[in-house]
């Protein structure tokens, strides 16, 4: 995360959706959406609701 160019992940696991923030050890903060496994199909989706909700944690 510390050399992308953005500040945005998305983890598959079998937990529930949700949005959260963290920090990289060199001190760069991003946003990860963590997605469960049954929503892979629907990625593209899910993206767009992400980054539209990041636009309002920003705020």
């Amino acid at each position: 995360m510390d050399e992308a160019p953005h500040n945005l992940s998305v983890r598959f696991y079998a937990g529930k959706l949700e949005i959260v923030s963290s920090e990289t050890p060199g001190g760069k903060k991003f946003y990860i959406l963590n997605l469960p496994y049954f929503l892979c199909s629907q990625l593209e989706r899910y993206l767009n609701w992400f980054m539209n909700e990041i636009k309002e944690y920003d705020r």
